[in-house]
């Protein structure tokens, strides 16, 4: 049997949906080629509406998106997040915050940050003692 559905019927039934979740500013991290790569979710923002501070070893980013009025439109829901929105991130003491590249495309913010020269693994040479002082020290 089929069933025919008055139009916009999903979208005023209750379901698991919890608005608390659209605040949230998604990102990934990732570490590669001597650098952090944070990537910010803002789709539908402007990048003149973003801002990227870093102070203390924390990295904010405050995104803002304007409410949607209109006197002749009834809205049947409204999951789209609009207003102001942070996001903090502690960044690690071994970055260099002082040579941060960030870009804003297709509503993705990028920030990538350097790991400085000192803080990257290096390989430490492995010294042997001398042959003969460990037949001295065997003799005595």
């Amino acid at each position: 049997m089929m069933r025919f559905m008055q139009p916009y019927e999903q979208l005023n039934r209750r379901d698991t949906w919890d608005e608390r979740q659209v605040r949230r500013m998604p990102m990934d991290a990732s570490e590669s080629d001597g650098a952090l790569t944070l990537r910010f979710d803002l789709p539908g923002i402007h990048p003149e509406d973003v801002e990227l501070t870093i102070e203390n070893h924390r990295l904010k980013v405050s995104a803002e998106r304007p409410f949607e009025e209109s006197d002749d439109v009834v809205w049947l829901r409204r999951e789209r997040p609009a207003g102001l929105h942070h996001r903090t991130v502690r960044l690690d003491a071994r970055l260099d915050t002082d040579n941060v590249d960030a870009t804003f495309r297709n509503g993705v913010l990028t920030a990538t940050i350097p790991i400085l020269e000192e803080a990257k693994p290096r390989q430490v040479a492995i010294s042997t003692e001398a042959p003969e002082l460990l037949t001295a020290g065997a003799a005595s």
